[in-house]
């Protein structure tokens, strides 16, 4: 039977001193991730469990044929390579879909038929067949691809690069590459465009784009992919949302605490709304 002390140790271990998201700085996705309800939060937390479980099994049955020295670079690579798929009625995973490495962003395209998912690390987009949920095929962008948007009829998908600082175009019919965007400030250094959120309006008039630490939003044509304008917004600005009739943006200012809005039809920004500490993602309800 295992003693006090004994159980203190194993307890203090498995909390503090062997917690990898602590002692390893490992897993601080889903251990810093906010939620904006009960529900969202329990399932974030099985979702979590099963992918680290699922990943404890993979090292543990590989771990004869792994050196010692490269063991948690190896864990690294298979915890951080996995897309689950949950079904939401029944709270069941229904499978585990191996991509690249630390996978980010994901999109389902308007017919259901595929969903795209960006991994960081790999800097690919991976694209998955939702009828069978196997990975049909993998696209190559600039570094660190970061979100993933369909426009409204499913025929082109658009993908940021944050650290590549450019936004791609693909053809989903053919998964071709269409046009790679990229992004001049005057007086903005290069380095700080750093493209994140995406939002396409249902027109198919404009594509606005995110560029992070560059504090801007920039204005597309979506047809020609010219820029046509750089608005200037809050302090890294991360996330975008539409209002339900999209006469207006949202766009959230991580550094300065705010969300911008942006008039649409005029491409004006309006003001900026003071929120809580380094708002992310931003959600507009019908």
């Amino acid at each position: 039977m295992i003693t006090r002390q004994e159980f203190r140790t194993i307890a203090g271990n498995g909390i503090w001193k062997q917690n990898t998201s602590i002692a390893q700085i490992l897993g601080l996705c889903p251990l810093l991730a906010v939620t904006t309800n009960a529900v969202n939060g329990i399932m974030l937390s099985l979702a979590t469990i099963i992918v680290m479980a699922l990943a404890n099994v993979a090292v543990a049955s590989l771990r004869n044929f792994i050196p010692h020295e490269i063991r948690i670079p190896v864990f690294i690579l298979i915890v951080a390579a996995l897309v689950t798929v949950i079904d939401t009625e029944t709270s069941k995973v229904l499978g585990q879909i191996n991509v690249g490495v630390e996978p980010e962003g994901m999109a389902v395209s308007p017919d259901g038929k595929w969903a795209v998912n960006t991994s960081e690390t790999t800097n690919m987009l991976h694209w998955i067949d939702t009828a069978t949920n196997q990975l049909v095929d993998n696209t190559l962008v600039d570094q660190r691809p970061r979100h993933v948007e369909f426009d409204k009829d499913g025929k082109r998908l658009w993908a940021s690069a944050e650290i590549g600082g450019t936004v791609t175009v693909l053809d989903v019919d053919s998964r071709q590459v269409l046009k790679v965007l990229n992004f001049a400030i005057k007086g903005v250094h290069p380095d700080k465009v750093q493209p994140v959120g995406i939002k396409l309006s249902a027109d198919g008039k404009y594509a606005f784009v995110a560029l992070g630490p560059a504090n801007h939003v920039a204005v597309i044509d979506a047809k020609t992919y010219e820029v046509l304008d750089y608005l200037l917004v809050g302090r890294r600005v991360w996330q975008l949302a539409f209002s339900p009739d999209q006469r207006r943006l949202l766009a959230t200012n991580g550094v300065s605490g705010d969300v911008s809005v942006i008039d649409t039809q005029n491409l004006k920004v309006l003001k900026s709304v003071k929120v809580g500490r380094y708002p992310w993602g931003v959600v507009v309800t019908p």
